[in-house]
């Protein structure tokens, strides 16, 4: 899949890869090496046509910022990364200092954050189940997850528990 921004956000985005290459080798952020561009930058990019640019979004367990200081770049308004790692989230405001991001940073656990009414992004943060009992304490206003190999599993786990439709973008995309 090939999604189509500025030069000015293409910039951004290699000097967000260049900041977490360089805190990789001391906070090991990131194991992917090969194909880095299409694995993290296009993977996170393509969730962007299933939110609203200026709705509130979170993103939950973020650890090195993807998807959501992916989709700030792009210009989406009203972002909060959720990491409870320290060493993670001084890496986050590394790169919304040295981007100029504007985009809140939530240095704790996503079970403690008291508001409401956010869509929930997440690329690696816990099961479907998970991701949908968050959703449903935070009121949220839709949930949009990046889901491996086990997600057809995962996805009748939680049916068990929650209604809700789904779409695998894989499988929509060819």
């Amino acid at each position: 899949m090939s999604i189509k921004y500025g030069s000015e956000i293409k910039i951004s985005l290699l000097k967000y890869v260049e900041i977490l290459k360089k805190w990789n080798k001391a906070v090991n952020l990131s194991r992917v090496t090969n194909n880095f561009w299409e694995r993290h930058i296009e993977d996170s990019l393509q969730i962007s046509s299933d939110l609203d640019n200026n709705e509130k979004i979170i993103d939950i367990g973020t650890g090195n910022g993807f998807p959501g200081i992916v989709l700030a770049i792009c210009g989406f308004k009203n972002i909060v990364l959720c990491e409870k790692n320290h060493k993670k989230s001084a890496f986050l405001l590394t790169v919304k200092s040295e981007l100029s991001l504007e985009i809140k940073i939530y240095n704790g656990d996503i079970y403690n954050f008291e508001e409401k009414g956010y869509a929930c992004v997440s690329r690696a943060f816990g099961s479907l189940l998970e991701l949908l009992k968050i959703m449903d304490k935070m009121q949220a206003t839709k949930g949009v997850f990046h889901k491996g190999e086990s997600c057809g599993k995962e996805i009748n786990e939680a049916k068990v528990f929650f209604e809700f439709d789904c779409i695998d973008k894989k499988k929509h995309n060819k």
